[in-house]
This record gives structure tokens, C-alpha cells and sequence, in this order.
């Protein structure tokens, strides 16, 4: 759990509390699991606003590393994850919420940028997150699937490792390896 959460979780009954800071990382049940950047903010409740700490994690086995953005904006930084933590087998990168752009780039990623940190990351099998389940900016609910798929076409990508899945949708974490 990002940092200064814990006394949210426990005041709920959740007492198994770990916290850790930006590359801090916990072995659990054979799975390294790192905390890393992500660009966004926190809030809990009306006077909290970031007063806790917002991440992503790379979740590792011995043979895949799993990459969860979580809810960011695109920022460079974002490229020291695979550098500092090895190639990725795969990755789930945010690509809605991003309209109007003026006012959600800092925190939300646009299927363009999304494009671009997948490129810089090695191209790991991705999964398109943060899309199609509740309107929380001004692009229509089916809108970052197209775009998504748009943003490839112009970057020259072919779209088997970076699919919009339907919700719910399977898919095997193994088809790449690092």
C-alpha cells in the first residue's frame, strides 16, 4: 500500500497493513512486489488532498514481471521502472479519462501517450486500463479503444501486444518473456 494509508485501512478493520515509498519493495508468498511512480494525486475524503503517497507496482515471479501503472498521467519518469527493475512480460497502461487534455494530462494518460511509454518499455504484452467503466472525463465511455488503436496505426505499431480487450476479457500473462 502507498504510504500514509494505513491508518485508513486499519480505521476499516483491515489491520495487515503494509506501506511502502516509491522502490521500496515486500516479498510475499514468492512475489517481489515494488512500489513505483506513477503521476497523479491523492484524496480520501474532502480535507485530505495529497497527504498519502500514489503509486504503481511491479509485481515480479521468477520468470515475469508485471507492470501496474495504476491511475497516472505521462511523465519520463515513468521509463526508470523498467531500467532500474529489468524488461517487463507485461504491463497494464492507463488510456482514458483524458479529456479535455488542458485539464487531465497531468494525471491521466491519452492513448497517444500510452503509445509512447509502451514503445519506451520494451513493448511488453500490454493490457489497456482505466477506460470504459465509469465517465470520469468528457470522452465518450467507447472512445479509448479507437483512439487506442488510431494512436498505434500512427506510431507504426500492429495491435497484438497492445489489444483493447472487452471487460472481463482473459488473457495469459505469458506470452512474453523478459
Amino acid at each position: 500500500m502507498p504510504l500514509d494509508l494505513k491508518r485508513w485501512f486499519i480505521k476499516r478493520g483491515i489491520n495487515q497493513v503494509t506501506e511502502l515509498d516509491w522502490w521500496e519493495s515486500r516479498e510475499w508468498q514468492g512475489f517481489q512486489i515494488t512500489a513505483v511512480p506513477a503521476q497523479h494525486w491523492s484524496m480520501r475524503t474532502l480535507w485530505d488532498r495529497n497527504r498519502s503517497l500514489w503509486c504503481g507496482w511491479v509485481i515480479e515471479s521468477a520468470t515475469q514481471r508485471f507492470w501496474f501503472s495504476g491511475d497516472s498521467g505521462y511523465t519520463p519518469e515513468l521509463l526508470d521502472i523498467p531500467q532500474r527493475l529489468g524488461p517487463l512480460t507485461a504491463a497494464a497502461i492507463p488510456v482514458g479519462a483524458y479529456a479535455p487534455r488542458w485539464f487531465m494530462a497531468p494525471h491521466h494518460m491519452d492513448p497517444q501517450h500510452a503509445v509512447q511509454l509502451w514503445q519506451h518499455a520494451g513493448r511488453p504484452l500490454a493490457i489497456p486500463i482505466h477506460w470504459g467503466v465509469f465517465e470520469l472525463a468528457d470522452e465518450s465511455l467507447d472512445e479509448p479503444p479507437a483512439e487506442l488503436l488510431r494512436a498505434l496505426n500512427e506510431y507504426g505499431e500492429k495491435a497484438e501486444t497492445f489489444v483493447p480487450r472487452r471487460i472481463g476479457q482473459y488473457l495469459p500473462l505469458s506470452i512474453n518473456k523478459p
